[in-house]
């Protein structure tokens, strides 16, 4: 994906630990702290400030049931990859975390098997799961969901997703909740969802489950690009290229659509304000054959026309929001254009160049006039030029023609 770029080559992580300072373990296969990303977890045991830090790219399955502040790469985005199936998961969460892990700045893969790049299978009170400027991609011809959260949950549990781009095959699933939830609460925002069967799946149970997607680019899904059964904040959302943009199943869910924009969906009552039916995707991206997805122009009527989110102060570039008047929808902020600030520049140069145009010559021993001996008029010419005002070149030439009797 070319045109995507990550502003984030390295995010430095701040924590605030009461007990434990914050270690890193370095991975790599000669070198480092350790040769996997496992030993290096199960050597954390409970230091839950300690941070894993890939310096190579790394094939691997890995299980997260202890206390961690964050996995992160080095400088240099490294990828992650897992291959099998079954429970062979590229990343899964399961019991013993009972904090916040960020993972971030990593390409997460599953290049082979039908099993998720990340499976979250069982959870304890207060686990929270931060992805930051992740890419995840299922690139196994085995069709599979690349993130899947099939744990019951508590009412503290937080899923998060931010700045992060989702790919796979076209029978995969992007995201997918499938959960008899209490009050989950999932967020995503400024992520991307595309080329996959569907872009997000919410099939749990049911109106307990809290979804807030904000600011999410959702495109070229082969069945849906949503399917919901649960309630949530809908805003600034962007769907375009899907077979079908969004599906409610079920009767108990409850959705809050406010200024989202859909290339399939027509408006069938129950939308919330200001969405936006009928786009064209040629009209909004700069190119989405070449998969970007920026902003056109600012003649895109995803221009513009979204709202204002206290959570979302900025884009999948990490540019701020909003650049103009109101924010953008969907995951990028078309970024403004400085006006050009012009400082002039004067240069006088003055040329002084006399020009007499009469000589007095005596005649006859007496110099012409007659008896008042009265002198001839002299000219004098004074020229001034005033060259070159930039940035426009302005040239004058002002003549004084002085006369002295």
């Amino acid at each position: 994906m070319k045109t995507i770029k990550w502003g984030l080559a390295a995010l430095l992580l701040s924590f605030s630990v009461l007990v434990n300072a914050a270690v890193v373990h370095t991975v790599c296969s000669s070198g480092c702290d350790f040769i996997s990303i496992q030993t290096a977890i199960d050597d954390a045991g409970t230091a839950d400030a300690d941070i894993i830090e890939l310096q190579e790219n790394i094939v691997e399955t890995v299980t997260l049931n202890v206390n961690i502040a964050a996995i992160r790469s080095d400088a240099t985005r490294r990828t992650w990859d897992g291959t099998g199936s079954g429970s062979s998961h590229t990343l899964e969460f399961q019991d013993g975390l009972t904090q916040l892990v960020t993972i971030t700045n990593i390409k997460l893969t599953h290049s082979s098997g039908n099993a998720n790049v990340v499976k979250i299978t069982s959870r304890a009170a207060g686990q929270k799961i931060l992805f930051e400027g992740v890419e995840f991609d299922h690139s196994s011809t085995s069709s599979s969901t690349v993130i899947e959260d099939t744990n019951g949950g508590l009412a503290a549990d937080e899923v998060k997703l931010n700045r992060c781009l989702i790919t796979g095959t076209s029978g995969d699933t992007g995201f997918r909740s499938n959960a008899s939830t209490i009050a989950n609460a999932y967020e995503i925002k400024n992520s991307i969802f595309h080329g996959m069967a569907r872009g997000i799946r919410f099939d749990g149970v049911t109106t307990n489950s809290v979804l807030t997607l904000f600011n999410n680019t959702i495109e070229g899904t082969g069945t849906q690009g949503f399917e919901v059964n649960s309630r949530g904040d809908f805003k600034n959302n962007v769907f375009a290229n899907n077979t079908s943009d969004i599906n409610f199943i079920g009767s108990s869910n409850v959705a809050d659509l406010v200024t989202n924009a859909f290339e399939q969906q027509t408006d069938t009552g129950g939308f919330g304000a200001d969405n936006i039916f009928g786009i064209t995707s040629t009209d909004e991206f700069v190119d989405e054959t070449t998969d970007d997805f920026h902003v056109k122009n600012a003649s895109s009527q995803i221009f513009n026309s979204g709202t204002t989110i206290g959570s979302v102060t900025e884009d999948f570039d990490q540019v701020s929001r909003p650049q103009g008047s109101d924010y953008d929808i969907g995951a990028y902020e078309l970024e403004s254009t400085p006006t050009p600030t012009i400082t002039p520049t004067f240069t006088i140069t003055p040329t002084i160049t006399p020009t007499p145009t009469h000589t007095n010559t005596p005649v006859n021993g007496m110099m012409p006039g007659g008896p008042n001996n009265r002198k001839p008029r002299n000219t004098l010419d004074l020229i001034f030029s005033a060259i070159e005002i930039t940035p426009t070149p302005v040239a004058s030439v002002f003549v004084w023609r002085q006369y002295v009797k």
